[in-house]
């Protein structure tokens, strides 16, 4: 007994370095995806390095709910590939250890990494993407007068067309301004002024930006009439303001109570299909219906994964006649992620599109590998 307890200590330890390795690994591949946007963020819209910093925290939790899973697989099958290539699974066999007490640290490895992936994509991994819509919403609505080009006729600030022949981007100066407004009223208005200035309003969590006009007039034609108006400062809400603590959250962004709540809403009555606004709405509500209970499943799908890859991992691993070691373990690990992302993503499609029962569609991915891994694991279990 203190000879097992000893030798699944010793393989536990083993799996940790790799376990940390895979996820280092793979939140610089995620981010790699993301590498366009964040350069954008930066060159386009001129956010400064600890908004960036904020950001790339934000995802990378985001991202925890994929990453550990994929890390459990990658650090399983790297450490029982090595122990099959060093020959120290046919040592431990020599020694009066069975399969059962070789494999039982990759279940508890498995295990523990269920219950911390079950956390992150009920809580944190909400939490990170909560965080993340919301403060590119308030840098967008905060950088919103970026569109405008000195000497330039810029479309932005709410469809408004926007000319000026001086601009601070620095300080958000503007000099002898032109704007065309066409959007609020069936009479275009023409308004002018001698200067401007860009007014970042961030009070209480809300994000407003304002359009600050000095010495100018506005001019309004009205069925034939023709109306001027001269002012000293004359203010533009160039985004309506938004308060960030009611932000539209997607269902990726719900905390699971949040989700639960959100599902136990009823669903209206279907209005006819001749009320065509009415109609359009129940669609809208009929589809966040469907990504909410599509989220629900995807939810504990992904919360017991590490479980499915730390068996599929322990039997591709502890192959005693395997002659290489860890070299091919990510290679190896890799292929089975992109098997398992490509049917898994074809399932939450057909359960979107309504193909299949959501459930079905979305326990289908889970249940295949579950089938492979044990298989796999009682050829080698003998």
């Amino acid at each position: 007994m203190l000879r097992a307890w000893r030798a699944q200590y010793y393989i536990f330890k083993e799996m940790l370095p790799s376990f940390f390795l895979g996820m280092l690994v793979f939140v610089f591949v995620l981010l790699l995806f993301q590498a366009l946007r964040l350069t954008e963020f930066i060159l386009v819209q001129g956010v400064d390095k600890e908004s960036i910093l904020y950001i790339v925290y934000f995802l990378v939790q985001s991202f925890l709910p994929a990453i550990l899973p994929m890390s459990s697989l990658f650090a399983v099958l790297f450490c029982y590939s090595r122990l099959s290539a060093d020959s120290e699974i046919v040592a431990f066999r020599a020694i009066g250890l069975n399969m059962k007490d070789i494999g039982v640290p990759a279940i508890v490895f498995g295990v523990l990494a269920s219950l911390l992936t079950l956390y992150t994509v009920m809580y944190s991994g909400p939490k990170g993407n909560r965080e993340f819509e919301i403060i590119v919403g308030k840098l967008a609505r905060q950088k919103s007068h970026t569109r405008i080009q000195e000497g330039t006729f810029s479309q932005g600030f709410q469809g408004m067309i926007i000319y000026t022949q001086k601009y601070n981007s620095q300080k958000g100066l503007l000099e002898k301004v032109f704007i065309y407004d066409e959007g609020h009223s069936k009479n275009p208005t023409t308004i002018i002024a001698e200067r401007g200035q860009i007014i970042q309003s961030n009070r209480l969590g809300n994000v407003q930006t304002i359009l600050r006009l000095i010495d100018g007039s506005i001019h309004q034609p009205d069925q034939g009439n023709y109306t001027k108006i001269d002012f000293k400062t004359y203010d533009i809400f160039a985004t309506n303001e938004v308060k960030l603590n009611n932000f539209n959250l997607s269902p990726t962004s719900l905390v699971y109570e949040e989700l639960q709540t959100e599902l136990a809403k009823r669903i209206p009555a279907a209005p006819p299909e001749t009320d065509k606004p009415a109609f359009a709405n129940y669609q809208k509500i009929l589809k966040r219906r469907t990504n909410l209970e599509t989220e629900f499943h995807k939810r504990w799908v992904i919360g017991i994964l590490p479980m499915i890859f730390a068996v599929l991992g322990l039997a591709q691993g502890a192959v005693t006649n395997r002659r290489s070691g860890g070299g091919n373990s990510f290679v190896l690990s890799m292929a089975i992620i992109i098997s398992f992302w490509i049917l898994y993503i074809t399932s939450e499609n057909m359960a979107k599109s309504g193909s299949l029962p959501i459930p079905v569609a979305m326990w289908s991915t889970d249940v295949i590998f579950s089938i492979f891994a044990l298989y796999k694991l009682r050829k080698i279990w003998n």
